[in-house]
């Protein structure tokens, strides 16, 4: 059994659920998205969606979920995604009037590529709060049902998977909501530390009436419904209705809940280095190692540099984030070189001292080095929770050879020379020749 309650438990849930919060959307009812959130990402005009529906940007989202993105030749609505490290990624969303309510959930695998490497299951709940530890206890699942994105996919990143919630299987069709619909997408058995639950986009479908279909009523109260089965004893919890009142969704303060005192200060010096050479280290705090960073009031990371003199921090890219660099201690060089474009891309090129502050815009190529003479060390603050890192010279040269050599003007065995030698994040300075 891969969720967390036993079957008979399920059944109990799943019965009690139906007879107390369900019927059926009258029959000639059509689902209208009233609601589409962009999982993980910005929000997307509808002029620039694949399916012509405007995309809000991520929220909603549990306490704890990070975001990832991933340019890819796909829609620009399914080039993100939304994971938590531990536990499920879900979305407790306020519903605009009460009605009867499905989710319409779209993944891509943009991470793995092998069968079985991300099993998955998914939950729905009207009215519904989730709690920690944030199990499927209250909501409609179907287990048996896994999800494994890159077999339905075909094994192609570029296909989108979507499927509409909650599924027959479940008991339901849709569920009777009042003020809120939480969707959640949770790990299916695996021991693997990579097969973390995701979503990549979440529509919010309402029934309304169709033509010569008469207005949507609200569910039978459930004495007067035929039986579904063995109840849960009215001692269940489940028995209690959710107190009626303003929308249920995680406020930002609820979310803040989640975390202790602690957990807003940031220990840099005790971070383990990413990366390390003789008397310089690189230590980054992101959500990864702190989930508060990716809080939507906060979303930041930082990285604690020390370099010893003469050495540099080489050439990359942040794909997600802007960096404020502020120099502690020593003085550093810095550039960054501008984007593709006419005039000719410049060279931008300062030296800082301490207290001093530099900034690379988003996405373009910088690097730091340490002047000769004294040791630097500095911190940077990204401008989002998970900002990435391309290495550029060995990301480079993961290129085919022969793309690499063409690039360089030069053969492609010294190119492969020269790929040999690159080396990455640290680097000292090289005598001229």
């Amino acid at each position: 059994m891969v969720a967390s309650t036993s079957t008979t438990a399920m059944a109990a849930v799943l019965a009690l659920l139906v007879a107390s919060a369900t019927a059926q959307a009258p029959a000639g009812s059509v689902w209208e998205c009233v609601l589409a959130i962009n999982c993980g990402g910005p929000a997307v005009p509808a002029a620039n969606s694949s399916d012509g529906h405007a995309y809000l940007a991520d929220m909603y989202y549990s306490p704890g979920s990070l975001s990832w993105s991933q340019p890819a030749p796909i829609p620009i609505q399914h080039q993100s995604l939304r994971y938590a490290n531990s536990g499920p990624v879900f979305y407790t969303i306020p519903v605009p009037t009460p009605g009867y309510y499905r989710a319409n959930l779209t993944f891509n695998e943009l991470y793995h590529q092998g069968p079985n490497r991300r099993p998955m299951y998914v939950g729905i709940g009207a009215d519904h709060t989730m709690t920690p530890p944030y199990n499927d206890s209250g909501l409609a699942v179907d287990s048996t049902s896994i999800l494994d994105i890159w077999s339905l996919a075909g094994g192609n990143q570029e296909v989108s998977v979507s499927i509409v919630f909650p599924s027959p299987s479940t008991g339901m069709s849709e569920v009777w909501a009042t003020s809120s619909v939480t969707v959640a997408v949770f790990r299916g058995m695996t021991s693997s530390s990579t097969a973390l639950a995701m979503l990549g986009t979440l529509q919010l479908l309402k029934a309304v009436p169709g033509p010569g279909t008469m207005p949507t009523p609200s569910p039978t109260p459930a004495s007067t419904m035929p039986s579904m089965g063995t109840p849960a004893p009215s001692t269940s919890p489940m028995a209690t209705p959710m107190p009626m009142g303003p929308s249920q969704y995680m406020t930002l303060q609820e979310q803040r809940n989640a975390f202790t005192a602690n957990d807003f200060a940031v220990p840099l010096s005790s971070v383990p280095p990413m990366a390390a050479m003789a008397g310089s280290t690189i230590r980054p705090a992101t959500a990864n190692e702190f989930p508060v960073l990716a809080m939507p009031d906060l979303n930041v990371a930082f990285t604690h540099v020390e370099l010893a003199a003469a050495t540099h921090q080489v050439p990359h890219t942040h794909p997600r984030a802007a960096e404020v660099l502020l120099v502690i201690s020593g003085t550093v060089d810095v550039w960054f070189v501008e984007e593709n474009g006419s005039p000719a891309p410049r060279l931008l090129r300062n030296t800082v001292s301490v207290n001093g502050v530099a900034l690379f815009p988003r996405g373009l190529i910088h690097g730091v080095a340490c002047k000769a003479g004294a040791p630097c060390s500095y911190v940077s603050t990204h401008t989002h929770a998970d900002p990435g890192v391309v290495s550029v010279g060995p990301r480079f040269c993961n290129a085919p050879l022969a793309d690499v050599a063409a690039a360089l003007g030069v053969t492609e065995s010294t190119a492969a020379t020269v790929c040999q030698g690159m080396v990455s994040p640290l680097a000292a300075a090289q005598p001229m020749s």
